[in-house]
């Protein structure tokens, strides 16, 4: 049999072994354990910059339903986009020497054909500048088209058939044979 002291020292140990297992499943004593991995929260770590006065100290904040000074219409967004930052500046701005550079190469003028000219200007490198690769890739020469029709000749021919009642298709009439490919003829 058992003894009542047996059976206290095995109940403190299940008590204890159950114990721990609860514990241990907890959140808070992992935590205490250093079994969970603590990272900081992102939301809390913002640098605030410092409070400073603005160097314009009459600035007033805008009316009710004013436009703000800041925010710039759909229109403005649009041209900044498209010129970048020469859309922002003034017109006629820039000092008197800025001024006389720019008049003097001639930033004011400009040609209203000057696509045309650039294209004139350029043709001739795209036309001449024939690759390696290119060279590869269309080494044959192109098959000559065939004989040319001499229109003043058919015409006269399909006049005299026409005068003589012959259909147009008869006499020596030109026939565009083509003869056959090989079979990796085209391939290379």
């Amino acid at each position: 049999m058992i003894s009542n002291q047996g059976l206290r020292a095995a109940a403190r140990v299940v008590f204890v072994a159950a114990s721990v297992t609860a514990l241990a499943a907890c959140e808070g004593v992992k935590d205490q354990l250093g079994l969970i991995k603590q990272s900081p929260d992102e939301f809390s770590i913002v640098t605030r910059a410092p409070l400073t006065l603005p160097p314009n100290f009459s600035l007033r904040p805008p009316a009710p339903g004013e436009r703000r000074p800041q925010e710039a219409t759909a229109q403005e967004r649009a041209k900044a986009a498209i010129y970048g930052a020469a859309a922002e500046a003034p017109a006629g701005g820039g000092s008197a020497g800025e001024q006389a550079l720019l008049s003097r190469a001639g930033a004011g003028e400009s040609a209203p054909d000057i696509r045309r000219i650039i294209n004139e200007e350029n043709a001739i490198y795209a036309a001449g500048n024939q690759t390696f690769v290119d060279r590869l890739i269309f080494w044959q020469k192109p098959a000559p088209l065939g004989t040319v029709v001499d229109p003043a000749m058919e015409s006269q021919r399909l006049q005299e058939a026409d005068a003589l009642g012959e259909p147009p298709t008869g006499g020596e009439t030109p026939v565009i044979k083509r003869r056959e490919k090989g079979i990796f003829e085209g391939i290379f």
